[in-house]
C-alpha cells in the first residue's frame, strides 16, 4: 500500500483586528510617555532609521525563497495573533503600509489639519504573495519617511488623531509609535528567520 505524507493542518489564528491585551497597550501607553519624558524628537529619528536598517540588512541576507517563506511563530508582545503567520517579505510590506499612512497622518497633524482616515488594523495586514521588490520598496519608505519627518518643526502639535488601542495622540506620538513599530516587527523577523533556518534541510 502507498504511503501518503500527513497533511499539515492549516493555521488557526485569531482574526485581523482583535487586537493586543489590554496589559501590553497599557504598556504602550506608559511607555510613549517616558520616551517623550526623556528622549528628544530626533532620537526617535534616529531609532526608527537603525532599526529599518537592521531589518533591511537582514531581508537582503536571504534567498528570495527564504524571504518568502511563511512561517508560524510565537507571538511577541505587540503584534496580534493574525500577524504570527508571516514571512520576512510579508512583515516588510506590513511596514511599507503602515509607515506610509503614518507619514500622511504626522504630516496633516504637524500642520494643526486634523486627519479623516480612520485607522483598522485589519486594513494593514500584508499579502500572502510577495517578490524581492519589496525590500526596494521597504527601502524608499523608510528613507521618505526619515527625510520628511526629520524636517518637520511642530511635532508636538495640538491636532491628534485616534489610534485604534492607544487613542488619540499628537504628530510626535505618532512618530513614536512608527519606531516602536519598528522595534515589534525587527524582533519579528529575527524569530522568522530562526525558524526559516531550523526548518531548511
Amino acid at each position: 500500500m502507498k504511503a501518503f505524507a500527513p497533511v499539515a493542518a492549516p493555521v488557526q489564528l485569531a482574526p485581523p483586528g482583535a487586537g493586543i491585551p489590554p496589559l501590553e497597550v497599557l504598556l504602550g501607553k506608559v511607555m510613549f510617555a517616558y520616551l517623550r519624558a526623556v528622549r528628544t524628537p530626533k532620537w526617535a529619528n534616529k531609532h526608527f532609521h537603525t532599526e529599518a536598517g537592521a531589518m533591511l540588512r537582514m531581508a537582503r541576507s536571504l534567498t528570495p525563497d527564504v524571504a518568502n517563506t511563511a512561517v508560524l511563530i510565537p507571538r511577541i508582545m505587540g503584534i496580534e495573533d493574525s500577524s504570527r503567520h508571516w514571512s520576512v517579505l510579508m512583515t516588510l510590506d506590513h511596514l511599507v503600509i503602515v509607515n506610509s499612512g503614518v507619514l500622511e497622518i504626522i504630516e496633516a497633524l504637524s500642520s494643526e489639519r486634523l486627519y479623516s482616515w480612520r485607522v483598522s488594523i485589519a486594513d494593514l495586514k500584508p499579502r500572502p504573495e510577495q517578490s524581492l521588490e519589496t525590500i526596494g520598496k521597504f527601502a524608499r519608505t523608510t528613507q521618505n519617511y526619515f527625510n520628511r519627518v526629520s524636517q518637520m518643526k511642530n511635532l508636538k502639535s495640538h491636532a491628534r488623531h485616534a489610534h485604534p488601542w492607544f487613542g488619540p495622540m499628537d504628530a510626535l506620538g505618532w512618530h513614536w509609535l512608527a519606531a516602536l513599530h519598528n522595534t515589534i516587527h525587527r524582533r519579528q523577523i529575527e524569530r522568522i528567520m530562526a525558524k526559516v533556518g531550523n526548518n531548511r534541510p
